[in-house]
């Protein structure tokens, strides 16, 4: 009755997409088979919050078969890494590699809003080189060789240290570290030299005066990762909840047709035994998830009664009720990541059993609607427990009756009831067939 969890089953079908390693190289169903293995590791570790092991994970599936889930994903172990100019590539790379196939399409959205956002917050550098004389120059920023094309244009990096290094035919200059921030846009300047005169170091930057009293500055607060876009969960899968609680029925317990039904008399009146009771109910709930939000179930109920109010059968009188049905659960939205609340309308057949002195004197047999309303609280990937209420009302279409002389009369009559409930539960997605990113009707 609940849906939930991040990130897996999207990826794993690992069937559409580019293939990242030799184009002339169809993957074997043996490198698919490790490959997807690799990506439900991987993705387990990105759970657990290990995004570095996660990351080499996920770029080892796209050397394998490469799809926009897997670079969505390897786009976001790298974002929460510091490392932003890989985490854009990847998402580009989701974008490219998932657009146009609908299996894919909550990927490409989901790298599209991770990318829209981090964009901004990347800084750059802007590198401007003076030269004595006109030739090549080679521009490196932390080793790596950037494309002399990019010059006099801010260049991504990511937030923190880095050095920047020039060097031309002839021409030298001394490499310069710089450190950025982010959204900063940071100016270095380059003077390139003859190799015979020495590099001078940039003239040292005078010391304000000392202000009086200065106040000591505070450090800015860390913000917080940005979050996931959009999380993964169960989008099929088989369902299992098991509830607990209590069953009250209340009604029109038996109507008999004349005076047949002796124990059942209340003040005098054959015609009607109104009736209440209290019991404990158990319920297994079997079913499946057809969309994130959406469950089809089959519920099967037993519980026992003590009864009070039932004419003569009160003093000895004991009574049990069993239900076999057919249902479908609604979730809302998650609220607060944790909670949801949930909804169900079911169809069952109901039947309640009479005991007199340990000898059954009748048995009720009916249909009834149900609706239930709960709220869950989700403790794990696939586990959530369940708090719920429920009311079920209908009347018994036929009833058999035994008399005092011990003999059995079918049909005797029809009875009206009404259940009231409330129980505890845990809900289980015990085998998940495929993922996705939630959406609700």
């Amino acid at each position: 009755m609940r849906p939930w969890i991040v990130a897996a089953t999207l990826g794993l079908t690992l069937v559409v997409g580019p293939l990242a390693r030799d184009a002339h190289a169809e993957p074997t169903p043996q490198e698919l088979a490790t490959a997807r293995a690799l990506f439900e590791d991987a993705v387990e570790l990105e759970k657990k919050k290990d995004y570095a092991a996660a990351l080499g994970m996920f770029r080892k599936v796209a050397t394998i078969k490469s799809t926009g889930v897997v670079r969505y994903h390897e786009g976001y172990c790298a974002e929460r890494l510091g490392r932003w100019v890989e985490a854009l590539d990847a998402y580009n790379r989701a974008v490219l590699e998932g657009q146009g196939d609908p299996k894919q399409k909550q990927a490409v959205d989901a790298a599209k809003k991770a990318e829209t956002a981090l964009r901004p917050r990347v800084p750059r550098v802007h590198v401007k080189v003076s030269m004595p004389r006109k030739g090549k120059y080679e521009l490196r920023i932390d080793g790596t060789p950037i494309a002399s094309a990019l010059l006099d244009t801010p260049i991504f990096v990511d937030p923190g240290k880095h050095v920047v290094e020039v060097s031309a035919d002839g021409l030298v200059a001394k490499p310069q570290e710089v450190t950025v921030a982010e959204k900063e846009l940071k100016d270095v300047s380059v003077e390139l030299e003859e190799p015979g005169k020495p590099v001078a170091d940039p003239p040292p930057k005078k010391d304000p005066e000392p202000k009086k009293d200065p106040e000591p500055k505070k450090d800015p607060e860390p913000k917080k990762p940005v979050e996931p876009a959009a999380d993964l969960v169960p989008a099929r899968s088989l369902v299992v909840s098991f509830h607990v609680g209590n069953a009250s029925p209340g009604g029109q317990l038996f109507d008999p047709a004349g005076g047949q039904a002796p124990q059942f008399k209340q003040d005098g009146n054959a015609d009607q035994a109104n009736y209440v009771g209290f019991g404990l109910a158990f319920e297994l709930d079997v079913g499946v998830r057809v969309l994130p939000a959406l469950t089809v179930f089959l519920l099967g109920q037993r519980a026992g009664l003590s009864m009070s109010g039932a004419g003569k059968l009160d003093a000895d009188s004991s009574a049990s009720t069993r239900a076999l049905g057919l249902g479908v659960a609604l979730e809302s939205p998650k609220l607060a990541k944790k909670f949801s609340v949930f909804g169900e309308l079911s169809l069952a057949r109901r039947w309640l059993d009479i005991d007199l002195n340990g000898k059954a004197v009748a048995t009720f047999r009916g249909t009834e609607p149900r609706i239930r309303v709960g709220l869950t609280y989700q403790v794990a990937s696939t586990l959530a427990l369940v708090a719920s209420g429920w009311l079920s009302f209908g009347s018994y279409g036929s009833a058999t009756y035994q008399d005092t002389n011990g003999s059995t009369e079918p049909d005797l009559a029809s009875a009206s009831h009404t259940f009231l409930g409330g129980s505890l539960g845990v809900t289980w997605d015990a085998v998940v067939f495929q993922r996705t990113t939630p959406t609700w009707p």
